[in-house]
């Protein structure tokens, strides 16, 4: 993957109920040239699932 022209940073910290439409709604972009970086304090096995179903989309990176 080459550098994206626009990075997306988005905290996560009990944002379960909201961050799969979160990661949707980047997807949903017409530019394919982005990334998401999902921070996360480590806290929730269930956030990382989330961002888990993602991961056929390298653009999509969890940071914990």
């Amino acid at each position: 993957m080459s550098r994206p022209l626009v990075s997306f940073l988005t905290t996560a910290y009990r944002t379960e109920p909201y961050l799969g439409a979160a990661i949707d709604s980047v997807r949903a972009q017409t530019r394919a040239d982005w990334q998401l970086v999902v921070v996360d304090n480590g806290n929730s096995d269930a956030l990382a699932s989330i961002v888990d179903r993602y991961r056929d989309d390298p653009r999509i990176v969890l940071l914990r």
